[in-house]
């Protein structure tokens, strides 16, 4: 691990992290509470497909939802919304600044008990 810290690739993935921080901040400080986007942008699959698994990220990385909280590390909550189609989960994530976890369940709460997405059993 020590190695890859000193490699232009680590460089480049935390100039990425900071410049994404950046931007996100920009949007906090004009009083954006938070960000509220579709946990996965591609739908779900039945199983996790190997043959993708590493596949190269890309300008329009299919799974960055799912993991953008955690690679610049602010905090992040995912609640389920509905289902597709064919009957597989559909999350809604909502992304925050640092340290406004109470804030993040406060607003996943209020959705998730409104329950205006899930369809009626």
């Amino acid at each position: 691990m020590e190695a890859f810290r000193n490699t232009s690739q680590y460089e480049e993935i935390i100039l990425k992290q900071q410049q994404i921080r950046e931007r996100l901040n920009e949007q906090f400080e004009q009083g954006i509470d938070a960000f509220l986007f579709p946990t996965m942008l591609t739908p779900a699959t039945l199983t996790f497909d190997h043959k993708h698994a590493n596949q190269p990220k890309e300008k329009r990385d299919p799974f960055i939802a799912s993991y953008l909280g955690s690679f610049i590390g602010y905090p992040e909550i995912t609640i389920p919304v509905g289902f597709s189609k064919a009957g597989l989960p559909i999350g809604l994530s909502f992304l925050g600044k640092a340290h406004s976890e109470e804030e993040l369940v406060s607003y996943a709460s209020i959705v998730e008990h409104s329950k205006r997405f899930l369809p009626k059993q």
